[in-house]
């Protein structure tokens, strides 16, 4: 039976399998846990401050020195069911000598959560970093959010919600691809 075009529900979720359609992915993560380490070792650290009462609601902050510093909240991805804020340290040492304060959030995996929970504990994440950023040198009027992968779709939908009062600029600049190709 189909469950979508001409994909039955196995077929359908091996394409969603980035393991299976990239070669040597392994080295890739290896890759990330190498940089992320150095970015560990590098810059300041704070890890593992809660957000919410869940295993999972924690964040990993790499304070700016300089107050009044822009803010990223990166979201990781791994598919909604995989990997950890510690895997990516790295994005934080490309922001670092720009002074600007990264937060790496951990959200509530699947299938523990499903969609509608791992929704709701990004945007209370995001939610506490507009309260609480100030005491790591951050402008809770100037937090960006970004993701990869997976954290691209949960960064996408903190911007749906027009409640959240830590996203203040929605999507700009969206552009034809076209023009650059």
């Amino acid at each position: 039976m189909f469950v979508y075009k001409k994909y039955n529900q196995e077929q359908l979720n091996l394409q969603y399998n980035n393991r299976f359609h990239v070669p040597d992915f392994q080295k890739y993560i290896d890759g990330w846990e190498s940089l992320s380490k150095d970015a560990g070792e590098m810059y300041e650290i704070i890890k593992d401050i809660a957000y919410g009462e869940g295993t999972r609601e924690c964040m990993d902050v790499f304070p700016s020195s300089v107050p009044g510093s822009k803010v990223l909240i990166f979201i990781h991805g791994g598919y909604w069911q995989r990997f950890d804020k510690s895997l990516f340290h790295f994005v934080a040492a490309a922001f670092a000598g720009y002074s600007i304060t990264t937060v790496i959030i951990n959200y509530p995996l699947f299938p523990a959560a499903n969609m509608d929970d791992i929704v709701k504990s990004c945007r209370k994440a995001a939610d506490f970093v507009y309260a609480d950023i100030a005491q790591w040198n951050g402008d809770p009027d100037q937090i960006y959010i970004a993701g990869h992968s997976a954290g691209g779709h949960l960064a996408a939908m903190l911007s749906a919600n027009e409640e959240n009062k830590s996203v203040k600029n929605f999507i700009k600049g969206v552009w034809r691809l076209q023009r650059f190709v």
